[in-house]
């Protein structure tokens, strides 16, 4: 993982594509590198990544985004062992 210049993902020495509907997901990512690796509430995610959305439809968008990016790093992971790569 790459996060000074721009931000790159690699499995291995092979950079990893995110497709276009796993962006939210990477910058869900992103944003938690950005925390230093504290804990970090909902909230704090929810105005950083969905500024204009308010109550249930924000938390609902922060969990969607959390249960894609566990599933895409859950592919990355069985793509490194001889799986498939990139399940999202």
């Amino acid at each position: 993982m790459h996060v000074l210049g721009r931000f790159r993902l690699l499995g291995g020495d092979t950079p990893i594509t995110v497709p276009p509907r796993l962006r939210k997901p990477q910058e869900l990512l992103q944003a938690l590198i950005a925390f230093g690796g504290t804990e970090v509430s909902a909230g704090v995610l929810i105005d950083a990544l969905w500024p204009d959305s308010e109550g249930d439809a924000a938390y609902h968008a922060l969990e969607s985004a959390l249960y894609r990016l566990r599933s895409a790093a859950r592919g990355t992971r069985r793509g490194a062992h001889g799986g498939r790569q990139g399940q999202a």
